[in-house]
């Protein structure tokens, strides 16, 4: 009985060195994002001081999604040695010093209640523009419009689609016993 007890006990320790040293064996460190993201300039856009108050960041919407996707990263606006608000102010050359592959310049001005707002992509290396286009928007609608930009411009750049427009619903299998189900259109 002893010699089992003796044998068991010996079992336990073996276990628990093991034990010891499997978890020691993994260490995973992430400190940094992504290496290869596109460095891309998104100038405050110009615009009539009649443009609704939400003008003013659109800009700045568009540049935070495009960082969130991972794949571009945002010049600093403070590094800018130029304002451009369209395409012909650009001078390439000022923009590749900063590093930047991508410019996103644009505008908005009232137009009898409703904002006109256009943007355009251009790529300094090549010194040539990749997209651009004109919207009419309601005042209110402006920051969604900003999230549709910047899908436009994540496409232009990469062939993929761009999700910074979508909406997420949250939807549950269950319901009480009776109800009618409800469906999302």
């Amino acid at each position: 009985m002893m010699k089992r007890v003796g044998l068991a006990l010996c079992g336990v320790a073996l276990g628990l060195a093991g034990l010891s040293q499997a978890h020691a064996v993994l260490k995973v460190d992430i400190d940094k994002g992504s290496t290869g993201a596109l460095p891309i300039a998104v100038v405050p856009f110009g615009g009539s001081s009649q443009a609704s108050p939400s003008s003013q960041s659109m800009d700045e919407v568009i540049s935070a999604d495009l960082a969130r996707s991972g794949y571009f990263s945002p010049i600093p606006k403070g590094n800018f040695i130029a304002w451009p608000s369209e395409g012909a102010q650009i001078r390439c050359n000022d923009w590749k010093l900063l590093g930047a592959e991508n410019v996103v310049v644009g505008g908005v001005r009232s137009i009898g209640g409703v904002n006109e707002v256009r943007y355009e992509l251009f790529n300094v290396l090549r010194c040539v523009q990749v997209e651009g286009q004109r919207f009419l928007v309601e005042p209110n609608k402006m920051r969604r419009l900003a999230h549709q930009i910047s899908d436009q411009i994540y496409k232009a750049l990469t062939g993929k689609e761009g999700a910074f427009s979508t909406r997420i619903a949250y939807v549950t299998a269950t319901r009480e016993r009776g109800a009618k189900p409800r469906y999302l259109t």
